[in-house]
């Protein structure tokens, strides 16, 4: 059959594919290749091509084919590829919600399945398919995708061609396998083929555009450019983003945070023990502004000194978080600082979910955007080197759990914090405070 032939049988013509595929979705549709990546930019109508790739042989009677997300939340929330096939193929197909199945009758089925535990993979075993399709492939694991390709087969003189094909963005669990697999070491059963917003005619490009630009450089780069070389964290942050100010010129803020990234290791000889840094940080008027940084190296008893004399410095406007690390030793810190250092100051423990650099990503985008300032003090200079250098050059990353930590917890509200009616000032008047070795 001529490419103009399947395009016309099983696209324009195909009861089940009802929009008109863009070039680029063409391009892909009508790839005669095995394996095929539809990835870049974000925007780009890579997930209804995907849905359409799935839907081309769903009138011939036999056609299996399954579409994975990471989880099934991802496959069924609004806008997503399962919701969006009730649009497609309700009254044309039987839907089942028991095994999120179409069955077409006299004709194919297409399911619907997540893999995000290990284990998720082996619920298909025995299972067959002609088509298997992975949306967002980038953020599973690559031992998932791989173990998919021993349940691509069919029946001796079956007329419908086996496919595993993909669509995703840079970055993800799959990042550098895919890059590699596609892009890098592409082989002759394998193509990708690039997306960009600018393929996608029904996407409204202006607003897209502002969304993204809200976004930290790293993560802009990759869904607005589909760039697959930045490195995950590289250039954060960069110097001339931040806004210097005088410390006359931060606007009365109501309350503030105070976030700890607790160290309790005093620097020896032979030995480069992490800091205890704690940022003060405050919100007004959609900008954020860094007013103050402890940041020592000390025995544990003197950071508890430090974190208790600070607390009466900063004042009942400033509310005090620490990172709780995972485990009963981070629950055992945190109930200790509740109950013997920090006795009738608002202190939380924020247990810490996923690595530094997702952590820093929502302050990356706030600096990229201009919207934070920082005081001019004799820290300042430390504070936007160490950034600036996160994370792959850098060789402590206190200062930014840091900011980041404070970052996140004002972003969020505070939770129930309540700020007193003092006007004490932002800065009051502090004591030095000169244990160990440090910079505050």
């Amino acid at each position: 059959m001529s490419t103009r032939d399947l395009a016309e049988k099983f696209i324009y013509e195909n009861p089940f594919i009802p929009i008109t595929p863009t070039e680029r979705q063409l391009r892909f549709l009508l790839s005669p290749k095995r394996e095929v990546f539809f990835g870049g930019a974000a925007g780009g109508g890579k997930s209804a091509g995907l849905l359409a790739a799935a839907c081309m042989y769903l009138p011939i009677k036999g056609y299996s084919a399954i579409i994975f997300r990471r989880s099934y939340a991802d496959l069924s929330r609004e806008g997503a590829l399962l919701s969006v096939s009730k649009e497609w193929l309700t009254g044309k197909a039987e839907w089942s919600e028991r095994d999120h199945t179409w069955r077409v009758p006299g004709g194919g089925v297409l399911s619907f399945g997540y893999l995000d535990a290990e284990r998720d993979r082996y619920a298909y075993q025995s299972a067959e398919f002609q088509g298997i399709f992975f949306d967002e492939v980038t953020q599973l694991e690559p031992a998932h995708y791989t173990y998919m390709h021993s349940r691509l087969r069919r029946k001796r003189g079956a007329r419908v061609p086996l496919r595993i094909w993909s669509t995703g963005n840079p970055g993800g669990k799959g990042h550098q396998f895919f890059k590699d697999r596609f892009i890098t070491s592409p082989t002759k059963d394998r193509e990708f083929i690039p997306s960009s917003l600018q393929d996608n005619p029904h996407v409204d490009t202006e607003m897209y555009l502002r969304a993204l630009g809200e976004l930290d450089p790293i993560t802009r780069a990759r869904l607005l450019d589909g760039d697959w070389d930045v490195a995950e964290g590289a250039g954060m942050f960069h110097a001339d983003d931040f806004i210097i100010i005088r410390p006359d010129e931060v606007p009365n803020i109501s309350y503030m945070v105070r976030y700890w990234d607790l160290a309790a290791s005093a620097p020896k000889p032979g030995r480069d023990p992490d800091y205890t840094a704690g940022v003060r940080m405050g919100l007004k008027d959609g900008r954020f502004y860094i007013v103050d940084l402890k940041h020592v190296r000390s025995t544990p008893g003197e950071v508890e000194d430090l974190v208790r004399r600070t607390a009466e410095e900063d004042g009942p406007n400033t509310a005090i978080r620490t990172e709780e690390e995972p485990g009963s030793s981070g629950k055992t810190v945190t109930d200790h600082y509740a109950r013997h250092v920090l006795v009738g100051f608002d202190f939380k423990g924020i247990r810490s979910t996923g690595n530094k650099a997702a952590r820093a990503r929502p302050f990356s985008a706030a600096t990229a955007n201009a919207n934070v300032y920082v005081v001019r003090r004799h820290w300042t200079d430390t504070l936007i080197e160490e950034l600036s250098l996160f994370p792959g050059a850098c060789l402590h990353d206190d200062i930014t759990d840091g900011c980041s930590g404070a970052f996140n917890v004002l972003a969020e509200g505070l939770g129930n914090y309540e700020p007193s009616s003092s006007s004490d000032s932002i800065f009051g008047d502090i004591e030095p405070f000169t244990p160990g070795e440090g910079r505050y």
